[in-house]
């Protein structure tokens, strides 16, 4: 009787919110066929806990559902994500980009020095896009798909941190004249 129980709520939970396990999937994990593998992934969990899911409200229901097929494919693309290390040394920096403005109005050597004290105070990912783009000299796409961002999201990047990195050495230059004086 518990088996029958337990097969027609899967059943119910696999006609009703196997569309919304795969949409929450695919919006994280970006792949039709690993958003499959995903929700069969959760199904086969709900069969050991039948006991709490049959004593569910369906708003409960649907909310355990939610969370539980966002942490399967947060952890499946964690699982199956190659990891992306920047290796370079903040000393061994040379910009490649000639475009800069700022660069022309100071010593190349001055400022290495504060691309890369900026460097260290940006965000990760701020920091892993510029490099990519003046130092490893790769175009937007390229970084792109380096790290799985929309080129668009690159470009924003990148005019950010030229305008932070620009407001960063002014700022720098205009507390070292105070200081001076």
């Amino acid at each position: 009787m518990e088996i029958k129980l337990k097969k027609e709520l899967l059943i119910h939970i696999y006609n009703n919110y196997r569309k919304t396990m795969l949409y929450i999937a695919n919006d994280i994990l970006h792949d039709y066929q690993k958003s499959e593998d995903v929700v069969q992934d959760c199904i086969v969990s709900f069969e050991s806990k039948y006991e709490l899911l049959a004593n569910l409200s369906e708003k409960e229901l649907s909310l355990y559902i939610s969370r539980t097929a966002k942490n399967k494919a947060i952890n499946y693309y964690r699982k199956n994500t190659k990891v992306i290390t920047v290796d370079f040394s903040i000393d061994e920096i040379q910009l490649i980009d000639t475009e800069y403005d700022i660069s022309l109005r100071l010593l190349e050597e001055e400022f290495i020095l504060d691309a890369k004290d900026y460097l260290l105070k940006v965000s990760k990912q701020q920091a892993e896009v510029f490099m990519y783009r003046f130092y490893y000299d790769y175009n937007n796409r390229q970084i792109a798909e380096l790290l799985e961002i929309s080129h668009i999201n690159v470009r924003v990047l990148i005019s950010r941190a030229r305008k932070n990195l620009k407001d960063f050495i002014e700022m720098r230059r205009a507390y070292e004249q105070k200081n001076i004086r």
